[in-house]
């Protein structure tokens, strides 16, 4: 077997550090590693409780409201959201199952579809379903599904959370909703 001269030895343990180097840049999205550069995360407080980007809020038996940096989502009872980006001007949460309202500027995921809030909505989400009930009541809401950008602001829209995506505009009045004093707290 051949051995291993010492420029070579010193060309791979070059290639591997910078490579190492580099991809721990590109963890912490450096901008010289070809990322937009590190902003901290936002924590969301709730009752005096921090929760970070990763965390799951559970509401529980009760209203919660979270307040995310500028932003307030507020929870219906047996509503779960996760943190998912708290960086400025980019703050999104995952609806994983239940009601919000949110107030401010927030990205909401729920599967496939991602809902951009700037103003007032109310989102719902049942677990077990693959649609979700979006109510644009003041600002804009604009939806993001597959490479498609759509405007719903000011309607109310039931709409599927995997392809095919299917629509169906509906009536909302929150004052004879069934959880219409969730509304009336919360609005």
């Amino acid at each position: 077997m051949e051995r291993i001269n010492s420029t070579t030895l010193m060309l791979i343990l070059t290639i591997t550090m910078l490579s190492a180097v580099l991809l721990v840049g590109n963890r912490f999205d450096a901008k010289w590693a070809g990322g937009e550069g590190y902003e901290a995360h936002a924590t969301a407080i709730v009752n005096d409780n921090l929760y970070s980007r990763g965390e799951i809020i559970s509401s529980g038996d009760e209203w919660l409201e979270v307040n995310f940096d500028n932003t307030k989502i507020l929870m219906y009872k047996d509503s779960e959201i996760k943190l998912v980006d708290g960086r400025p001007n980019k703050l999104e949460v995952s609806l994983i199952q239940g009601r919000i309202v949110v107030i401010g500027n927030l990205t909401v995921s729920t599967r496939d579809v991602r809902t951009v809030v700037d103003g007032t909505a109310s989102i719902v989400h049942y677990s077990w379903l693959d649609q979700i009930e979006i109510v644009s009541i003041d600002g804009s809401l604009k939806l993001y599904r597959d490479d498609r950008i759509e405007d719903f602001s000011g309607k109310a829209l039931q709409t599927a959370t995997l392809s095919p995506y299917t629509d169906e505009e509906i009536d909302f009045d929150a004052s004879t909703s069934s959880a219409s004093d969730f509304y009336d707290w919360a609005l």
